[in-house]
């Protein structure tokens, strides 16, 4: 499951275009091409788009998409490369200890 946590050093109100793309996919549990089709979609969004991913009802991210791609298959961050794939980008995961429980 994709819980989103956002820490940028952007300037200039790109913070919230950072971040926007993202909350859709927040809580989503994570979908693939075979075999974990999770999606909130009739369609299966990881085979249809050509990447691994947090999709719900498809995207408006996908990094996991296919380098080099347009038309939403390509590696895409929404406010930054519309439908057009991007031709670098880097994920940065670590473990959140939660204290709510």
């Amino acid at each position: 499951m994709l819980i989103v946590i956002i820490q940028t050093s952007m300037e200039c109100g790109m913070k919230e275009r950072a971040k926007g793309p993202l909350i859709q996919h927040n809580g989503e549990p994570f979908s693939t091409r075979r075999g974990r089709d999770n999606d909130g979609s009739t369609r299966n969004c990881a085979e249809l788009y050509t990447g691994a991913w947090w999709y719900a009802d498809c995207h408006h991210s996908n990094l996991n998409g296919m380098w080099n791609e347009g038309k939403g298959k390509g590696t895409r961050w929404y406010t930054f490369t519309s439908e057009n794939a991007a031709t670098y980008t880097e994920m940065k995961l670590r473990r959140v200890i939660s204290f709510l429980n």
